[in-house]
């Protein structure tokens, strides 16, 4: 696991370990990492649970979520 609020980190395990493993990247959301970030660095999977659960509108949060993985900004 590789923190989604430290993309240096992130990039840093990259490239130590290259594509043998799977990094999972919490804090994605309620802990400050941005949606897309992690994985524009080098993660796998992001971790949001957080984010949709307390969210007033879960779908409409998880389609956003989805879209800054795609394209994501200011990472």
């Amino acid at each position: 696991m590789v923190p989604a609020t430290k993309p240096s980190i992130i990039r840093q395990v990259r490239s130590v370990v290259g594509g043998k493993y799977q990094l999972l990247s919490p804090g994605v959301g309620a802990q400050g990492g941005k949606p897309g970030c992690a994985i524009a660095s080098g993660a796998d999977f992001e971790i949001v649970g957080r984010s949709i659960i307390n969210s007033e509108s879960p779908r409409e949060t998880a389609i956003n979520i989805v879209r800054a993985i795609k394209n994501p900004s200011d990472c």
